[in-house]
């Protein structure tokens, strides 16, 4: 078994086949090209990103929520996950658009905590690109350096004795304890730290701007070193976020939230996968990382001030930082909560609840289009769906009034988590860099990270419940092999002719088969299995001409079919195609692989003897060339030269890009070579081996093998003729390499005996 590409990995099928001895395998590596079909989605829906949803984690913290949700509504009340209740199909897009309205809702609360009013929010210029925009600088003035005496905890004793003269007692003895005092240089400083967050139109931030929240604020820090990165002034770089697609999402008129996913879209495929949560997502996302930043610097550099002050004599600290801060009190009402029809208050409370919040929740519909069918409707496979109440179900929606409660509930935990700021951080109005105004902003940029992840995970379920539901429907996941199997199941119904396995075995009419051709592929066990085709045999009016050289170019008749294959693409998975051909015992074709060009043309780009159960495998390499309209659209923005540059290079692909392959018998030829008639060699095994072996090894003239003899004469004869040519020049080769061989083994004698008389 010969393998000419040992990095091509093999099969357990192929495996199994090496067992065989007298069996080798080459493998040669071809190029062709396909055109894939026109997608039907544009090239942004391929972009789409889908997060990561995390099953275990997101239910824990739906459950944590339904405690709260079970204290805000009735007593009677039983919402749940909506994959827990029975719905329809519609109410997965009802549920897309109430978590995407809830989470613009919370958002706008949070900005509102931040400084936007309703009268704000309506005198905003929508023609005009609105922009949200936090501005920051702080500034370190040198003011003196002083020299401290610290006490240190180093003492030492001095003794003084003292003798009087004339005294009757004893000399006295003084002892002195003596303090260590260290001296420290100390650096003193005012820190100016200011900033601003402010909404301003279009791309004049200098000129006519709303602010909503700012603060200065001054205080004197000391340092022990004359630190470099106090610099007088520093003007950070501005955080800037575009509002606009926040601001087309609400009825500034009614106040209301106003999302909704364009079902009859053709870019809509799923509640979750559609243009519309795609913008949606890029928004949050932007929202999220403006946040980040802007709680980012507050953590960092303004609390780097407060570290740095550090003074010789040290002072008790207690000082509460932000990074500190807990929001895991402020209660998410982004939840994907189903309710079942018919239960207490119809899924409502009579007592209403108090709009709260800045917008609104526009009220859902209490029907769903998918029940306005007949009564009755039978399905292709004869299932009767009953229908014969007439009237529209109720929607297992939570009512706009229940959501209205959820969102109230966030502003009141936003509200107690503030005061909360009040006991841990000093007043706004005192000369402190971090005050209760600071760290509302920073609880506040924590809490939108929050909304937005609580958010991701609600659309990742409403995707992972359709998919769950689609599983348990079919009762397997569907892969690529899965997705073979349905085409060739549905074709095989639709169509007239239906695709067959391009498996094909090579003979000749009245024969038996030389070998096999097949393109193959493995399937989810690992076992090859052939591509289904559509066939079609071509009248050729001509011959079929294949260029060796620039001086030899073959002519050859027989059928010729043409082979149409659409490979189906099933998300990202990706499957190898091998051109397969094997030969029986003692027979023997020649394969030749190269691509047409033109209806009688054909290049040839490689050709091989496939002889003995020969096994050789070819690994197509698809390469797929870009479609009519995306190859429009890539050159529609180039010069006309490189235009005119790409159309051309296109038609040569194009024109090159059908995949052929010639089958040759060797059989019949020899005997056409040989002047024998046809069949003569059909039953000649010996001789059809010594053919071989002296026109591949040797590469004997045909001329010495041919018959000569009378035209005139029987099959016997000419075949004994040609067996006789055959074995006269058998035996000249086998006296030639007897020869050599002699000579061979007097030289080894030769070097033995020289080696012994050294």
């Amino acid at each position: 078994r010969r393998n000419l590409h040992p990095s091509i990995p093999t099969s357990q099928t192929e495996k199994e086949r090496s067992i065989h001895t007298n069996r080798k395998t080459e493998q040669l590596k071809h190029n062709t090209t396909t055109t894939p079909p026109q997608p039907e989605t544009p090239s942004s829906s391929s972009t789409m990103k889908y997060n990561e949803y995390y099953d275990h984690q997101f239910r824990r913290d739906v459950g944590k929520a339904l405690k709260s949700v079970e204290r805000i509504l009735h007593v009677d009340r039983n919402p749940q996950l909506a994959d827990e209740v029975d719905h329809e199909y519609d109410n997965k897009y009802e549920m897309a658009d109430l978590l995407t309205n809830t989470t613009i809702i919370s958002f706008t609360n949070v900005l509102e905590r931040l400084g936007l009013t309703t009268e704000i929010l309506k005198a905003i210029d929508a023609s005009k690109t609105t922009t949200l925009r936090f501005e920051a600088s702080d500034s370190a003035e040198f003011l003196s350096e002083q020299l401290v005496e610290v006490p240190s905890n180093t003492s030492f004793q001095t003794k003084e004795t003292t003798k009087t003269s004339g005294s009757m007692f004893a000399a006295t003895e003084k002892t002195t304890v003596h303090n260590v005092v260290k001296k420290v240089k100390e650096y003193h400083w005012r820190v100016t730290v200011s900033w601003e967050i402010y909404l301003y139109s279009g791309n004049d931030a200098t000129g006519t701007k709303t602010s909503l929240k700012s603060r200065k604020s001054t205080i004197m820090i000391v340092t022990q070193t004359k630190d470099p990165s106090l610099s007088p002034r520093t003007d950070h770089s501005p955080i800037d976020i575009s509002l606009n697609w926040l601001l087309k999402m609400i009825d500034t008129n009614l106040l209301a939230a106003q999302f909704k996913v364009d079902r009859q879209s053709k870019d809509t495929k799923t509640p979750r996968r559609n243009t519309q949560i795609e913008d949606a997502f890029a928004f949050f996302d932007e929202l999220c990382d403006w946040c980040h930043k802007v709680s980012t610097h507050f953590e960092h550099r303004v609390e780097m001030f407060i570290t740095m002050h550090n003074p010789a004599k040290e002072q008790p600290r207690n000082i509460n930082m932000l990074r500190s801060i807990d929001v895991s009190t402020i209660f998410c009402p982004i939840l994907p909560l189903m309710e079942e029809t018919g239960s207490v208050a119809d899924g409502s409370d009579p007592s209403g609840a108090e709009q709260q919040s800045m917008l609104s929740m526009k009220p859902a519909t209490s029907t769903t289009s998918s029940t306005d069918a007949a009564a009755a409707a039978t399905t292709d496979d004869g299932m009767e769906v009953d229908n014969s109440s007439g009237a529209s179900k109720q929607s297992p929606m939570l009512s706009s009034v229940d959501m209205q409660k959820l969102i109230n509930e966030q502003i009141r935990t936003i509200t107690e988590a503030i005061a909360k700021l009040t006991s841990q951080f000093p007043a706004k109005t005192l000369d402190r860099l971090v005050s209760t105004s600071e760290a509302t902003v920073v609880l506040l940029c924590h809490h939108v990270d929050l909304l937005k992840q609580q958010y991701v995970h609600g659309m990742g379920f409403i995707e992972e419940m359709l998919k769950n539901q689609l599983v348990a429907a079919i009762g397997k996941t569907v892969e690529s092999h899965d997705l073979d199997q349905f085409m060739s199941y549905h074709n095989a119904k639709l169509l007239s002719r239906p695709p067959q396995a391009f498996c094909h075995a090579i003979q000749r009419p009245e024969h038996s088969p030389e070998g096999q051709l097949s393109i193959e592929a493995p399937d989810s066990d690992g076992k090859m299995e052939s591509i289904e085709t559509l066939c079609r045999q071509v009248e050729a009016d001509s011959v079929l001409e294949i260029p060796l050289n620039a001086a030899t170019t073959l002519e050859l008749n027989g059928d010729m079919n043409l082979h149409g294959w659409v490979k189906h693409r099933f998300a990202d998975t990706k499957k190898s195609y091998d051109l397969i051909a094997r030969a029986r015992q003692f027979s023997s074709f020649i394969l030749i692989v190269g691509n047409m060009a033109g209806p009688t043309k054909l290049n040839p780009k490689d050709a091989i003897i496939v002889q003995n159960k020969d096994e050789l495998i070819i690994p197509l390499l698809l390469d797929e060339l870009p479609t009519a309209k995306e190859f429009k659209d890539a050159i529609k923005s180039l010069s006309p030269e490189q235009q005119r540059f790409a159309k051309a290079f296109r038609s040569m692909q194009l024109e090159s890009s059908v995949f052929g392959v010639c089958i040759v018998e060797i059989k019949p030829q020899l005997e056409k070579l040989l002047g024998l008639p046809t069949d003569a060699l059909a039953k000649e095994m010996q001789m059809m081996q010594d053919l071989m072996k002296l026109f591949i090894e040797y590469q004997v003239p045909s001329d010495l093998l041919s018959f000569d003899g009378l035209p005139t004469a029987d099959v016997h004869s000419k075949v004994g003729n040609v067996k006789a040519h055959v074995k006269a020049v058998m035996a000249v080769i086998e006296a030639e390499k007897k020869k050599q061989l002699d000579e061979e083994r007097k030289k080894a004698e030769m070097e033995l005996e020289m080696q012994k008389a050294r």
